[in-house]
């Protein structure tokens, strides 16, 4: 006999609520930044990088004089002829501010950070939160609606369990999002320093940005090896005032 689901298994991973894409959102400002970009690059590479201004050219075409100047690196004029050039300097401040501007607002319409801001590297903590606050804010909404997705497979999952026998535990799961952060170890190890006295030292430990679990199980090990240390010193210690008695 077949098994009845109550729902239809498919599940939806949205971005937010509005289920609208962040390609969508941003899409035209990619376009346009290619655009800007593609412009100015073909702009670039078919203007010549000079012009020659032939007078009394002493040859039969242009074709030839190119040639000759390839060739010899000379070419061949009458009377007061001679040659000039003209250097062909494009204008592409507006292009390049065009572009500078669109990358600006592809960052802000996708809450990302621009790596290559020149005061990012320079942040201090507190200008690293702020930096990153959109961002974060961003990755809460999408954490709520992945959240609602795991917690629909889970539901799956639980129903297939209960199906076919097999005990179910998934109520008792949790689901944590782990996010990483860039921020100013000086400062963090500087206020891990100063919490001393107010806060234990484990906690302090675990907020420190060089900490692992590894660090915690040697530390444990040292703290053990110290005491099996004084342990067996005090017996020595009482060995030797046997002796002499």
């Amino acid at each position: 006999m077949g098994k009845c689901w109550e729902r239809l298994p498919l599940i939806a991973w949205r971005y937010n609520e509005d289920e609208s894409s962040l390609l969508r959102q941003v899409k035209s400002l990619i376009d346009n930044l290619s655009t800007q970009v593609s412009v100015n690059s073909d702009l670039l590479a078919d203007l010549p990088k000079q012009i020659y201004v032939l007078k009394n050219y002493d040859g039969q075409s242009l074709s030839q004089f190119v040639n000759q100047l390839n060739k010899y690196l000379s070419i061949k004029v009458s009377g007061d002829g001679g040659v000039e050039t003209l250097s062909a300097n494009p204008d592409t401040n507006g292009a390049e501010a065009e572009i500078a501007r669109t990358r600006k607002s592809l960052y802000e319409a996708a809450s990302g950070i621009d790596t290559q801001d020149e005061n990012l590297g320079n942040a201090s903590g507190l200008a690293l939160k702020w930096r990153y606050t959109d961002l974060d804010l961003d990755m809460n909404d999408m954490e709520v609606e992945f959240q609602r997705s795991i917690e629909q497979f889970m539901w799956f999952v639980e129903q297939y369990a209960k199906n076919n026998g097999y005990p179910s535990y998934f109520k008792s799961f949790s689901y944590i999002f782990n996010r990483d952060i860039v921020v100013n170890e000086t400062e963090v190890i500087q206020n891990a320093m100063n919490s001393i006295g107010i806060l234990d030292n484990q906690t302090i430990r675990e907020n420190h940005p060089w900490y692992k679990p590894a660090v915690e199980k040697r530390l444990k090990e040292n703290e053990k090896q110290k005491r099996q240390t004084i342990q067996n010193d005090y017996l020595d210690l009482n060995k030797l005032g046997e002796n002499d008695e």
